[in-house]
């Protein structure tokens, strides 16, 4: 018996529909459902599992068995096809079409007990007990060539600790980064590092911030669940407009209490009037897509808004989330262009 364990995505999305909160499981529990679930497998007699990977055009992400290693019984061997493969397949199936696949399979078991973290750090000077953490692993997913997932994120943790030496700043706390090993092996090397860290009761983690979601510009922060840390998040993600490029930009008298006493202020308003709009379900608000309208580009000239040189602005953009089963829309008022980089400067009120 082989398995589909995925149907395909249908052309249109159905409407999204109101959903209950998430409850939050232990790993024991997440454990405790893959057992029962390979038990199920092995007792269907299936032999083998088929995967749609991500991607279209014949492009296949190859992917693993579901859970961590080493449970009892194991899964299945798996084989990952493209969507284009896999749902031919399906329809053959749906349709009553007896299936008939052929397949080779050539594993190699390695030894991978021996997983070496690297650390570094920056002492803090008031409190060097208390810890900010940093982190990205150093292993790469089997199929992958590690420069995506995940070294692009080592090098840039490694260069914020650089920049932070150089410019001798004071810390109050220790700045600590961990590039880890054994990651896609069950996050082996970060949870070798929280057992010797449970034995080390007078150092007390503050903060700790993964970095694991591909290359390129920083665009958002997962809070994956932690709804206590979501204030604080919405203060970070506040500052759209970098101060930096503000002081440049505009030729007022003391641009940084500007900055600070207006725009942040302002940012920080807004982002709590649409959280607020959107209801008590605004944590499960999806997100549905931004809408950029062409045409509506603006060439501001230096001294049209207090402004040293010239930028672009572009008015009407809008960014649409869904909430409750209903679509709520917000518009971004105003962005600008500096320097190759579109930066929010005004929010609007959500309709």
């Amino acid at each position: 018996m082989i398995l589909p364990l995925r149907r395909p995505k249908p052309a249109t999305p159905p409407a999204a529909t109101s959903q209950p909160p998430r409850v939050q499981r232990t790993r024991e529990e997440e454990d405790n459902e893959t057992r029962r679930f390979y038990t199920f497998l092995k007792e269907e007699g299936v032999v083998a599992w088929l995967n749609p990977t991500i991607g279209n055009h014949g492009t296949i992400v190859a992917f693993g068995p579901f859970g961590r290693p080493g449970f009892s019984p194991p899964p299945p061997p798996g084989f990952n096809l493209s969507v284009e493969s896999y749902n031919h397949i399906l329809r053959l199936m749906q349709h009553g079409v007896p299936v008939k696949l052929e397949m080779e399979l050539e594993s190699e078991f390695l030894d991978d007990k021996g997983h070496t973290s690297v650390l570094g750090e920056i002492r803090g000077s008031d409190l060097p007990g208390e810890v900010v953490l940093i982190g990205a692993h150093l292993d790469s997913w089997h199929v992958g060539a590690g420069a995506t997932d995940n070294g692009a994120n080592c090098a840039v943790l490694i260069e914020a600790m650089r920049i932070l030496k150089t410019l001798k700043l004071p810390l109050a706390r220790t700045v600590r980064v961990a590039l880890w090993a054994g990651e896609e092996r069950g996050l082996r090397g970060s949870a070798a590092y929280v057992k010797r860290m449970s034995e080390r009761p007078a150092e007390k983690l503050r903060l700790y911030l993964n970095a694991d979601s591909g290359a390129g510009r920083y665009r958002g922060l997962q809070i994956q669940e932690r709804s206590d840390f979501a204030p604080v998040a919405e203060n970070w993600l506040a500052f759209f407009f970098p101060k930096s490029a503000y002081l440049q930009v505009k030729a007022i008298s003391d641009p940084a209490t500007d900055y600070n006493q207006r725009l942040i202020a302002n940012y920080a308003q807004d982002v709590h009037t649409m959280h607020a709009q959107l209801g008590a379900n605004a944590a499960s608000a999806q997100f549905v897509g931004i809408d950029v309208p062409s045409g509506q580009a603006v060439l501001v000239r230096p001294g049209a808004e207090y402004n040293k040189g010239s930028y672009w602005r572009v008015y009407g953009t809008t960014v649409r989330y869904r909430v409750d089963g209903q679509e709520r829309t917000f518009p971004v008022t105003s962005m600008i262009s500096w320097r190759g980089q579109w930066y929010v400067v005004h929010l609007g009120t959500i309709r």
